[in-house]
């Protein structure tokens, strides 16, 4: 590959190029034609009907192209969705199909729980099924995906809200008392959460030999706290209301608002230390009519203008 990028998983392959240009699209098809001429050589021939091309739309008003590609002689099929490695992207970067998706999943092993154990079932039992079979399934891949508007989080949240009171056997409570409970989070919580988790487990694996070095996506404060190695993060500008959902983009306002703490201390002891955050800030603020305590760090207009003080 000459003029593109290509990323590998096992037999998965995805080969990229930004276009801007009529010579962009000769380019790409020319490394195209070096992957079936390395193909053929090697007699490891690409299945072509497994092959697609989704284009990235980068700006919402900018034109998609209908340029054809193709791969060992044969046109390339286009479409607006393409799964990845188990996460459905979408040409306009909307992660809305995404969700749908797997929250009809989650619905329908939650529904095969209820049927499969019955409501006087342990709770014990039924929040680890429900942990291990459900939620999984919402969090996978959350780092890429996570929502930050109301239409696609209501969804994710609701499917907890119907779990919580089958575990339970409670359609009383109201949400918050079931999540006391039954000592979970929110599901936007701990989406969040695992935003901050990944980040820490990427800074602490830097190394030259790894492949991706998350120190090359973000920017650290030059002023250090009063916690020695925590230092806050740089905000990038955001251009377009819909970049805030990207991880890099969305990373900085989260991480700036946690207290600090010491990075160099053991992976146990960090992680214990988040969860006690995250449930401190959920027990004192979380009401499940407001939407902005369903965040630890809520990034709607108002809110995003003003970060939590408390720690600052």
């Amino acid at each position: 590959i000459v003029h593109s990028e290509t990323f590998l998983f096992a037999d998965d392959t995805k080969c990229l190029r930004p276009i801007s240009s009529s010579n962009d699209h000769f380019l790409l098809q020319s490394d195209l034609d070096l992957l079936s001429k390395w193909s053929t050589e090697w007699k490891l021939t690409f299945n072509e009907t497994k092959c697609s091309l989704l284009p990235i739309i980068s700006c919402p008003s900018a034109n998609q192209s209908d340029h054809q590609y193709l791969i060992n002689g044969i046109p390339i099929s286009s479409s607006n969705q393409q799964k990845d490695l188990g996460v459905l992207v979408s040409s306009d970067l909307s992660w809305s199909h995404h969700i749908a998706k797997i929250t009809s999943k989650a619905y329908k092993i939650l529904g095969l729980l209820r049927r499969t154990f019955s409501s006087s079932s342990d709770i014990t039992t039924k929040k680890r099924l429900y942990i291990s079979l459900v939620r999984s399934q919402l969090l996978y891949g959350s780092q890429i995906w996570r929502p930050l508007h109301l239409k696609d989080i209501n969804p994710i949240e609701s499917v907890q809200r119907r779990a919580t009171k089958y575990i339970l056997n409670d359609y009383i409570s109201d949400y918050r008392s079931r999540l006391v409970k039954l000592n979970l989070l929110p599901l936007t919580m701990l989406l969040e959460f695992n935003d901050i988790w990944f980040f820490i487990q990427s800074l602490k694996h830097i190394s030259p030999s790894n492949s991706f070095n998350i120190s090359k996506y973000i920017s650290f404060s030059q002023h250090h706290t009063r916690s020695g190695s925590f230092r806050k993060l740089v905000q990038p500008l955001i251009r377009h209301n819909r970049d805030k959902q990207f991880y890099f983009n969305r990373l900085p306002h989260l991480w700036n608002s946690l207290p600090p703490f010491d990075l160099s201390l053991s992976y146990k002891t960090i992680r214990s230390k988040l969860k006690d955050i995250f449930w401190n800030e959920f027990m004192a603020n979380f009401d499940p009519e407001n939407n902005c305590t369903y965040f630890y760090s809520c990034q709607c207009p108002s809110c995003f203008s003003q970060p939590k003080s408390r720690f600052t």
